[in-house]
């Protein structure tokens, strides 16, 4: 007979707290676990070295903002090396410079023996040259008149210049046809008598393939040892020895120079904000002893103080090592105004030798008998940007700055968070950047294998061949590059010193992020997407966490705290697309429509140039 009760129920197993996942090299499921993950990604600094031989404008770009304007404080480049990047650009301009100079070797070489025939192939990198400078110019023009949201009578222009290129190109093709058949008819007449005249224009274009293939087979050389990680370092150019050590040194320092209204940049794309403020209200049903006292001693530095504490949690233990969140990294970031006068030693900077740092023991011990904490404790350490708090000085603003790199630092968040105390209100306010995946047009180097067979290097000179033409072509602005980076960084400084001497203000800011240019404005894959999503909500709930742990412990009550949050996260209204008009949600909400216009960072090349076919390898 069966039991109207049904069968007794099983015993409830005992918990089993799994151990350390074993982390020496010859643990065999290790050994499995990353043969299964296959490999890693090369590195954004890696992609971004291989860029700098890769893509003409990206290089040009670095150059001009690093090098050619060094009164500029570049901003933080997160999960990259910026001064490495630099010195790549430098290297492979020097390394078309070397190219450009041979290339002009043969003609000149064969000029005694045939004028002609040095002149012939000349003449036909003119020809290539004009085709494809006008061909960019009516692809980019057409492009632009298929822009949905463009101004009819700007597409009318457009009209106009898409004809007027169509008849300089047509123009242009006549007159180099036709000085190219002058050119042939001089060259057959001389082949009349004589097979010299062909022989120095197959000498000239051998000459100018044998240069292409050899550049071709460095460069295949270094960026492949750049996507597998072994990348050679060179040492610095004497030239930019100095502005490479100033570049490490700044990037380094937590100050934040900003220009006009991008304090943030650097940081990417922004994906998330929000503030609110609560009042603190003393939670009367707390009596203990010291609860009057840990109120009155409630300050924005304890607020931080937690807020730093919780979210280095994420990385404490032995458990779950492959997640990113334990590499989280809590810094605190004073924003700073550019726009101020110089130079910008007095102001700028912490390291040796600074202003700052010679003042900072004497304000350090003024900082710790205002904070009241030991000078030489934990709390020291932080004991600058706990007294901008402390000071709520509006042009130094002290920011938690918390940043989370995954797949390979080629995607990384920032949340930058700020606590604010006054008259007895507490505003805690958010905002999230996020740096999207390095361009696709850069993961060349991934692709990139050195020749080994007969195919391969018959593909090679094949490749050399058809850009002999095009590298020929850029042959005289490759000369002079270095010359003009010279000149225009002896101008820059010419005028920062006078602008010093009279006591002139100057916008130190930047003028765009090196990270940021070499980004694409979106995802590359739907794994990035959720793994931001959770890094951010992660932060974000770790972050209110701590805050409500600190009114809980000074003694306030948290109930508003809860339901402003609640409201926050729960109840929140996202919208995608453009909203026009205000958005309201929650009890006693109140929405305020502003059509105001701020400027966007510079995500991705797309201006002047980019990582188009035609700059590819040059």
């Amino acid at each position: 007979m069966t039991d109207p009760q049904g069968p007794p129920p099983s015993p409830v197993p005992e918990p089993r707290r799994p151990a350390p996942p074993p982390s020496g090299p010859g643990s065999t499921l290790r050994q499995l676990v990353r043969s299964q993950a296959g490999n890693r990604p090369g590195s954004a600094t890696d992609y971004l070295r291989g860029a700098a031989h890769l893509d003409r404008w990206f290089r040009d770009a670095v150059i001009k903002e690093l090098a050619e304007n060094p009164h500029r404080l570049p901003p933080p480049s997160y999960g990259m090396d910026l001064a490495a990047v630099l010195k790549e650009c430098f290297l492979a301009r020097r390394e078309v410079a070397t190219r450009a100079l041979l290339l002009l070797v043969p003609p000149v070489l064969m000029l005694p023996v045939s004028p002609a025939g040095s002149i012939v192939p000349l003449l036909l990198v003119l020809f290539v040259q004009l085709v494809r400078t006008a061909l960019r110019r009516l692809k980019d023009t057409l492009g632009r008149r298929r822009e949905p949201d463009g101004d009819p009578g700007s597409r009318s222009g457009q009209g106009v210049v898409t004809l007027l290129l169509l008849l300089v190109l047509v123009w242009a093709l006549w007159n180099v046809i036709r000085l190219s058949q002058a050119a042939l008819n001089a060259l057959a007449s001389g082949f009349a008598g004589e097979s010299r005249h062909l022989v120095a224009v197959l000498l000239v274009l051998a000459g100018w393939t044998a240069v292409a293939s050899v550049y071709r087979y460095r460069m295949e050389h270094r960026l492949y040892a750049l996507a597998v990680g072994r990348g050679t370092e060179h040492p610095d150019p004497p030239a930019a020895a100095a502005r490479l050590a100033e570049i490490r040194a700044q990037q380094a320092d937590p100050d934040v120079v900003y220009s006009d209204y991008a304090p943030f940049v650097g940081a990417g794309i922004e994906l998330d904000h929000w503030s609110f403020a609560i009042e603190l209200v003393p939670d009367l049903e707390k009596r203990g002893d010291g609860v009057t006292d840990r109120r009155a001693a409630f300050n924005v530095p304890e607020v931080h103080a937690r807020i730093r504490r919780e979210l280095l949690r994420f990385g404490e233990g032995e458990s779950y090592p492959g997640d990113r969140l334990r590499g989280l990294q809590v810094d605190d970031y004073v924003m700073k105004s550019g726009k101020r006068l110089g130079p910008s030693s007095d102001w700028s900077g912490s390291g040796p030798g600074t202003p700052f740092h010679a003042m900072a023991p004497a304000a350090r011990r003024e900082a710790a008998d205002m904070l009241r904490t030991s000078p030489d404790g934990p709390a020291g350490e932080t004991w600058w940007p706990d007294s901008l708090d402390v000071f709520a000085e509006e042009r130094l603003r002290h920011y938690l700055t918390v940043r989370v790199g995954s797949w390979g630092d080629e995607v990384v968040l920032t949340v930058f968070s700020r606590v604010q105390m006054q008259g007895g209100l507490l505003f805690l306010e958010s905002r999230a950047f996020l740096l999207p995946p390095i361009a696709r047009a850069y993961h060349l180097i991934d692709d990139i294998l050195p020749p080994r067979d007969t195919k391969d290097w018959t593909d090679l000179i094949g490749s050399a061949f058809t850009s002999a033409f095009s590298m020929v072509a850029d042959a005289p602005a490759d000369l002079s590059a270095s010359s003009r980076t010279k000149t225009r960084t002896a101008r820059s400084t010419f005028w920062y010193d006078r602008m010093c001497k009279t006591d002139r203000p100057v916008d130190h800011g930047p003028a765009y992020s090196v990270r940021e240019l070499a980004a694409e404005p979106h995802y590359q894959q739907l794994f990035q997407e959720m793994d931001v999503h959770r890094f951010l909500k992660s932060v974000q709930t770790r972050t209110v966490t701590a805050v409500r742990l600190s009114l809980s412990d000074a003694g306030y009550r948290t109930s508003e705290y809860d339901a402003r949050t609640t409201v926050l996260f729960d109840r929140s209204v996202h919208v995608h697309g453009t909203l026009h008009g205000n958005v309201q949600t929650g009890d006693h909400s109140r929405a305020d429509h502003r059509n105001v216009t701020t400027p966007q960072p510079q995500v991705g090349p797309t201006a002047g140039g980019g990582t188009t076919a035609s700059n590819q390898r040059s």
